[in-house]
């Protein structure tokens, strides 16, 4: 009977991924330019080269590592359609957990339908579609949910090491979802009250198996003599780049973003509504699914708060917890409420996906920047020799896939995203600034690249918010050098109209 039931929600949400992301698997080639970074580490790592030490990035290594199969599995040059078919399996593999965590909870009939209301939850947007941090993480943090809902909240030994072992996946495929793990103490608390053997016994269990990914993946990274460069990119960059905005800041960008996908403002009010109405009845509740109910709003609210941009795709990250507390409020509400609460949310949400489909087929994600930069790419293939390396100032995006020209071996992808960030440095007052660089114009001086592509014409300033644009300080010291250099030992031989421009190496 369970298996036939499995097999029932399976098919009807393989249908449900195929209706919603049908539009994402076949309007586009591409839907986020950031995935250009993954395409990029799986080469390097096909070539033999290691994350971090032969190319560098603050993200945690999980990410990186999905995109090293895909291409083993289905070829460096089928990454395009690949990239999406696996995230469409992901996002299908997600919900089907979230199935049998609501399964489990309130039966077969509601568990599809719930699960189903998942889909279209994470179909509204057109920022939530890409396979990328955001979509990719939900896989382990529903499964760790999970874990602690198969048992009514009260979580055996083997569900704590689970839920931890699965937060850690999370964790390393996004750094600030670690946040979840706070919902051990939350529960055990209110499972154990003040037996602080037991709250401290739940707590290592889950730690013992939040440390596993990690052990594993710093053996890993120790055995190819990159345990540094780990270090480097993920702790001392990532807690530069992710603390330069301040509380405030972040607290305004938790709301813009929500606006920013409307379709999410019904569920997200509900999840404020189901918060404060658990709080309420507190002493109805069981202790365990009150302390669930609340550790997973807060935690959610935390996992996405501490992101300091206001992009649609980051709402991703509150979704496992949010989800759970909309649903919680479903079921406790009665009659013309819970309706109208569902009614609504699926109405927005149905409009939203809509419109977004219609949006997604008239102007597809890649027509900008390939039309953009068509001239430049064909220019690179003409003039630069397949076997020669290349390095893109600026944001290197699609330059590096489609001219199929390798990069000079350093493991600075990108200068707008790690060097010239003048905002960046000038709110950090210029902590890591001369790390980052010194690092950088070491490799880079010892490795230099046959030929540069510069976007600017003049390496003029790559910062994303122009009007704090201006170099200054150890920034501008650093910047100079680099400068210097390629005014040294390169010479301009081809520009293309307000495209960019080609540099080659001056033979010594």
């Amino acid at each position: 009977m369970k298996i036939r039931q499995y097999l029932t929600a399976f098919g009807i949400l393989f249908l449900s991924i195929a209706i919603f992301k049908f539009t994402y698997l076949f309007a586009s080639t591409i839907w986020r330019a950031d995935l250009y970074y993954y395409m990029e580490f799986a080469r390097t790592m096909l070539d033999g080269g290691v994350l971090y030490k032969d190319f560098g990035c603050s993200h945690p290594p999980f990410g990186y590592l999905e995109f090293y199969w895909i291409a083993k599995i289905f070829g460096y040059d089928n990454f395009y359609f690949a990239a999406r078919a696996c995230g469409n399996a992901i996002h299908l593999f997600t919900a089907f957990i979230v199935y049998l965590s609501c399964e489990k909870l309130y039966g077969f009939k509601k568990g599809i339908f719930y699960s189903v209301f998942f889909v279209i939850l994470t179909s509204s947007d057109s920022g939530f579609w890409p396979n990328n941090i955001p979509l990719t993480f939900m896989l382990p943090m529903f499964a760790a949910f999970y874990f602690i809902i198969k048992d009514q909240f009260k979580p055996s030994a083997t569900s704590w090491l689970f839920f931890g072992f699965f937060v850690s996946c999370a964790t390393m495929i996004s750094t600030n979802v670690v946040f979840y793990a706070l919902m051990v103490p939350f529960i055990s608390i209110a499972i154990n009250g003040r037996d602080i053997k037991k709250i401290l016994r739940d707590s290592v269990i889950a730690f013992s198996g939040f440390m596993i990914p990690i052990i594993g993946m710093a053996i890993y990274f120790y055995l190819r003599n990159a345990l540094s460069d780990w270090y480097f990119w993920n702790i001392i960059w990532g807690s530069i780049y992710g603390t330069y905005k301040p509380w405030y800041v972040r607290i305004g960008h938790l709301f813009l973003g929500v606006f920013k996908s409307w379709a999410i403002l019904p569920v997200f009010a509900i999840s404020i509504y189901a918060f404060v109405k658990a709080v309420r009845n507190r002493k109805i509740l069981k202790p365990e699914h009150f302390a669930f109910i609340a550790a997973a709003f807060i935690t959610a609210i935390l996992s996405k708060l501490i992101m300091n941009k206001p992009v649609s795709r980051y709402n991703l990250y509150m979704i496992p917890g949010l989800f759970f507390v909309v649903v919680f409020v479903f079921e406790i509400s009665k009659g013309n409420l819970k309706k109208a609460l569902i009614s609504v949310s699926l109405i927005v949400l149905m409009i939203s996906t809509l419109l977004v489909n219609i949006n997604a087929w008239r102007h597809p994600h890649h027509i900008g920047f390939f039309a953009d930069r068509a001239e430049l790419r064909e220019a690179i293939m003409n003039t630069v020799p397949a076997d020669k390396t290349i390095f893109v100032w600026d944001t290197g995006y699609e330059i590096y896939y489609e001219t199929k020209r390798k990069r000079s071996k350093n493991s600075f992808f990108s200068p707008s995203e790690f060097l010239d960030r003048s905002r960046l440095w000038k709110d950090q007052k210029y902590k890591g600034t001369e790390a980052m660089w010194s690092r950088f114009l070491s490799e880079f001086t010892a490795n230099p690249p046959d030929y540069l592509i510069d976007y600017t014409y003049n390496f003029d300033s790559t910062d994303w918010e122009p009007k704090d644009g201006k170099r200054e300080n150890i920034h501008k010291v650093c910047y100079d050098k680099f400068y210097s250099f390629v005014a040294e030992n390169y010479k301009e031989i081809l520009r293309t109209p307000k495209q960019g421009r080609i540099l080659q190496r001056i033979s010594k």
